[in-house]
């Protein structure tokens, strides 16, 4: 019957924002106090054919596109991009520029990237939480894929760190944007913890790809090779963040738009549910002042700290140590990333189970027993690191599944009222750029003044010492799940209360 047509073609209207695959409702119709959610009734159709808005409804066309699992697609292809392009430059740079500069100044040109994106990461959170994720994210790959074409052109240093800093612009938009994306689309916690392992698997990719891409391509053809193909894939990063159908790109129309306001009046005068109250702004410094995030961004910080002080020491460490060649030891380095996506991929879900921070307490401890067996006791023959230098991938993979999900149950238990998870994930951000600008730095001086044996014996220690901080947030994702169970049981009891007759 026409009635049944239109009430049908309205819900499937609202329920396009959370994909067809969906299985809880968005975040933000949680209010704080009294943990209702906002349950609209379906429209009341008296007359004989359904109205104009609920014929052929636009938004109903593109199901595939506004699902979960292709926003998760379209992270995966923008960080993969992102990580190509910085791991690429390391046989290309020092072998392009030559004696010209000296190995400080290409210590910089790496971590300038790590750096600028520090700094911008809290803008970023600012316009996420202000503009959404659509804006940020397509900025962010505007400028990898602007910082991608200038490192083909250019030929000087300046040009090149140039290059860097604006790639480490665009980093901090995407990263911040994408992570936002994911955990809007996704509410229940184990799906969640998947989709973060799944598109951190794109990271993971990068890294393990680009050094040895891009000393094929500089080898066998030229520099301008290696970036003309990144840009390539930077194109279809764009094509599909185009694709991509987010909330509030196809606004209901006027008639719709009035009918769901009248309905929200009519729920709350009845009193079966609160009506929804705008999001308040959340600061940095507010969010960070939380005794559960600073504990988690310690040990993320100290961790990722660990990691970054090994790559730049680690391949001439291999050379003096063994003899190896440039190529032979990052190809053996390349144990690390690779264990490290095989983990991160695993784990997502699983981790929830498992509980987060025995996932992350588990994952300190073990980077902290491998690190100092990477270089001791000395063998004959490298591949003996290779079993460190793995179970130190499992580890960090192990801190990185579950450190983006802890930190989004905190936001979701203390900060339900604020607009929060472009915060959240701009913190994230930070404090693995923070480890990645100033690690490479600390790790030389150590190397140079304490040795190699010293310099990962103490970060292993201190690595060791930190994670048993973890142990003071283990409440917070299952006390997110006690939540999340009580808002949908109250949901269900409110959506069986009988409804007006049309």
């Amino acid at each position: 019957p026409p009635a049944m047509a239109a009430t049908e073609d309205w819900a499937r209207g609202m329920s396009w924002q959370e994909g067809p695959d969906s299985k809880r409702s968005s975040r933000g119709s949680v209010t704080s106090q009294h943990h209702h959610q906002h349950v609209q009734q379906p429209p009341q159709v008296t007359s004989s054919a359904a109205p104009s808005w609920a014929q052929g409804d636009p938004r109903m066309r593109w199901s595939w596109q506004t699902s979960r699992g292709f926003a998760v697609f379209v992270v995966f292809t923008q960080m993969f991009v992102d990580a190509l392009l910085m791991t690429v430059i390391i046989p290309i740079v020092p072998a392009y520029l030559g004696n010209s500069v000296s190995s400080s100044l290409i210590g910089i040109l790496f971590g300038a990237k790590a750096g600028v994106q520090f700094l911008t990461n809290p803008i970023a959170g600012k316009v996420v939480d202000k503009f959404g994720v659509r804006v940020p994210l397509f900025l962010g790959f505007a400028l990898v894929t602007t910082s991608t074409l200038v490192f083909a052109f250019g030929k000087s240093y300046g040009v090149l760190l140039t290059a860097r800093v604006v790639q480490g612009i665009g980093s901090a938009f995407s990263a911040t944007a994408g992570m936002t994306l994911i955990a809007e689309r996704y509410t229940d916690d184990e799906e969640r913890g998947a989709a973060f392992g799944q598109a951190l698997g794109g990271t993971a990719l990068g890294v393990l790809a680009g050094p040895p891409f891009g000393g094929l391509c500089y080898h066998y053809a030229s520099k301008e090779l290696a970036f003309f193909i990144i840009a390539g894939l930077a194109a279809v990063d764009g094509i599909v963040q185009m694709l991509l159908r987010l909330p509030g790109d196809d606004e209901p129309k006027p008639e719709l738009e009035a009918l769901l306001l009248a309905e929200a009046s009519e729920v709350g005068e009845e009193g079966d549910a609160e009506p929804k109250a705008p999001l308040k702004p959340l600061s940095l410094w507010q969010f960070l002042r939380n005794k559960y995030v600073a504990v988690v961004v310690l040990v993320a910080v100290v961790a990722s700290s660990a990691l970054a002080l090994i790559e730049p020491i680690i391949i001439e460490f291999f050379h003096r140590a063994y003899g190896t060649t440039s190529s032979a030891g990052g190809f053996i380095f390349a144990i690390v990333p690779l264990s490290y996506g095989i983990t991160t991929g695993a784990m997502g879900g699983r981790a929830l189970y498992l509980g987060r921070w025995r996932v992350i307490f588990v994952g300190c401890l073990t980077m902290a027993i491998s690190l100092p067996f990477i270089s001791w006791p000395h063998r004959d023959i490298v591949y003996w690191s290779l079993a460190p230098l793995a179970t130190l991938g499992v580890g960090m993979g192990l801190i990185e599944s579950s450190y983006a999900s802890t930190l989004a149950a905190i936001a979701d238990n203390h900060f339900a009222e604020y607009q929060s998870y472009g915060t959240t994930f701009a913190v994230t951000d930070m404090c693995f750029s923070l480890a990645f600008c100033f690690g490479p730095i600390a790790g030389g001086v150590m190397e140079t003044h304490l040795g190699m044996d010293t310099a990962l014996l103490l970060m292993g220690c201190m690595t060791a010492a930190v994670s048993p901080a973890i142990l003071l947030v283990r409440g917070e994702c299952e006390k997110r799940d006690e939540l999340v169970a009580f808002i949908e049981e109250d949901s269900v009891e409110v959506s069986k209360k009988p409804t007006s007759e049309a």
